[in-house]
């Protein structure tokens, strides 16, 4: 009947060891960098990206946070934690780990977060939410 459904990840198990200096946007005001406020300033949606250091960082942060504990397998996702090749799906990543993270940051983007002044994209990269994120992350750094 599959694996057991983790206990909600607490906020300050997910924030454990988080080196803020890693997050640039940290602390920011995330409806005011995604445009949100009336004054309808912000970081313009084109420059919501990523770098490729980006990419070789988030693949480091998902693999601590597997090893610790912060993301678990579930009973929609049955990832092999010490499995180095596919991971643990986008839905998962983004449920136990990416969410917290940033909302505690002040609720914008990782990319915003890492990058909160924007930056210039040169490529968009699209991804499948079932894929394993190792997987994809492999395939986009291999290719960049």
């Amino acid at each position: 009947a599959g694996l057991p459904k983790p206990a909600p990840c607490e906020l300050d198990d997910i924030l454990a060891g988080i080196d803020k200096s890693h997050y640039p946007g940290w602390g920011s005001n995330g409806a005011q960098l995604h445009g949100m406020l009336k004054d309808g300033k912000g970081v313009p949606i084109k420059c919501w990206c990523c770098t490729f250091e980006d990419l070789k960082f988030l693949r480091g942060e998902v693999r601590a946070a597997i090893n610790s504990g912060k993301i678990q397998p579930t009973a929609r996702d049955s990832f092999d934690p010490t499995d180095d090749v596919v991971g643990p799906n986008m839905y998962t990543v983004c449920e136990q780990y990416i969410k917290p993270l940033t909302k505690a940051a002040g609720s914008m983007s990782w990319a915003l977060l890492r990058n909160p002044e924007g930056m210039q994209c040169d490529l968009f990269v699209t991804h499948a939410w079932i894929e394993g994120v190792f997987e994809f992350l492999d395939k986009a750094l291999g290719s960049w």
